[in-house]
């Protein structure tokens, strides 16, 4: 994301936007489910959760960075609505659902792995079916069911 020039910048945001939007469809189902405790907001919920991904992606140190970057006509385009303070951008923060925003790191998590983006570090399951297709002498004790049996990996 940190390259030399700023057009590569936006080049390079705009190509993980589309990505996000392409394969979590962002804005419709992951954003949309976040909500927070506002009475009559001007500013929507999904403006400024969109707004703190691209602040992340960013890698941009501080909400007060919005300021200097939210003027564009970039940020108007994608957001849908006008850009805010970087005052509201915490306002709204502050009374963020937890709830919905579990769901859609939730969502997020399960489509990677779907995906299989994410590595597995060798935690999968596998499971054996411990099923004999004939009898064996090799038992542990007369009429037991419980049988020994010697395997070599």
């Amino acid at each position: 994301m940190e390259t030399t020039s700023g057009k590569e910048t936006i080049t390079v945001l705009r190509r993980l936007i589309a990505y996000a939007e392409k394969i979590f469809q962002l804005s419709k189902d992951i954003v949309t489910q976040v909500s927070d405790r506002r009475e009559k907001p001007r500013i929507s919920t999904a403006a400024v959760v969109k707004s703190s991904l691209v602040l992340f992606w960013a890698r941009l140190g501080s909400i007060n960075a919005w300021e200097q970057v939210g003027r564009a006509h970039f940020w108007k385009r994608w957001l849908e609505e006008p850009t805010f303070s970087a005052d509201t951008l915490g306002r709204v923060h502050a009374v963020l659902d937890a709830h919905g925003l579990r769901q859609g790191i939730h969502d997020v998590y399960e489509r990677l792995k779907r995906n299989k983006v994410l590595p597995d570090y060798g935690l999968g399951v596998v499971v054996l079916d411990g099923h004999e297709s004939h009898a064996s002498y090799l038992r542990h004790c007369s009429g037991c069911l419980q049988r020994t049996i010697h395997c070599t990996f």
